[in-house]
């Protein structure tokens, strides 16, 4: 069996899938792996992109599906040990995929692993979480509605600190509720167990990483956050600029997370094998 499915969705991002796409050929690997790429029905030149990597098993829209859908397309394609989903604005490090793969084999108790991120400009992004709850939500409130004048200077408050592990330096390696999708590597073993990303939930994007790290905890797993390896995130988060489309998505899948995990959470159930 391939060790690595790496899985991009790539919605006319071809500048950016250009970067990614030479950051994991840029070394010789010893491991066996596989790209996959769902070209989502781009129209800015990401077929002829395609065209210059023979080796990249692409997988093409007829039209636009959303993030979560496009990953779970390839994921039911893969053949890899470990299924890598990586966004088309992620730059690996040299070694981070070797490390990573070493690190999952280590630990079978691992149903997700994810690596540092980091801004273009050298910055940390904060990847790991805890699972959130009400409070949290409303906390975060003036992060999303920063662009009203007078509330981003709110967002900073301590119950929005511990939802991101503010107090953790991200330095070493430690288990975690959750991290972001952007790098997201899961154990085939742990999908073929509890399933891919949840189709419950709205398209295009969140709280997919969420909910499948919940499922995991839940069936006995852990979530790693490694931050000995790393990889560049260009990150362009389009929902921030005013209230549109997408915040209505992000909030219809915070309560569609609440009604199937609800329950769950309130009992413990993601807390019991710890």
């Amino acid at each position: 069996m391939i060790d690595i499915s790496l899985i991009t969705v790539s919605t006319d991002e071809a500048d950016d899938l250009a970067k990614c796409l030479a950051s994991i050929y840029q070394e010789e690997h010893a491991f066996s792996y596989e790209v996959l790429v769902v070209d989502n029905a781009s129209t800015d030149g990401t077929r002829e992109l395609l065209e210059r990597y023979p080796a990249v098993r692409v997988i093409t829209t007829p039209e636009r599906m959303g993030y979560i859908e496009n990953n779970n397309l390839a994921i039911a394609q893969a053949g890899g040990r470990y299924l890598l989903t990586m966004n088309a604005d992620v730059v690996l490090q040299p070694g981070t995929l070797a490390y990573m793969l070493d690190f999952m084999d280590k630990h079978p108790d691992a149903a997700m692993g994810a690596c540092r991120l980091m801004f273009e400009d050298g910055s940390l992004q904060l990847t790991c979480r805890r699972f959130p709850n009400p409070l949290i939500y409303l906390s975060r409130l003036p992060h999303f509605l920063g662009w009203i004048p007078g509330l981003k200077r709110l967002a900073d408050n301590r119950v929005a600190r511990s939802y991101v592990l503010g107090d953790y330096d991200h330095r070493t390696t430690r288990t975690v509720d959750w991290s972001i999708s952007a790098f997201f590597m899961m154990r085939r073993s742990v999908v073929e167990k509890i399933g891919p990303f949840s189709d419950d939930l709205r398209q295009p994007f969140y709280l997919e990483d969420v909910d499948w790290c919940f499922r995991a905890h839940v069936a006995g797993y852990r979530v790693y956050y490694v931050p000995e390896v790393w990889a560049t995130h260009l990150y362009r988060q389009s929902s921030v600029r005013g209230l549109n489309r997408l915040s209505f998505v992000h909030l219809a899948n915070i309560l569609i997370f609440f009604r199937n995990n609800g329950w769950p959470m309130l009992l413990g159930k993601h807390r019991r094998h710890r």
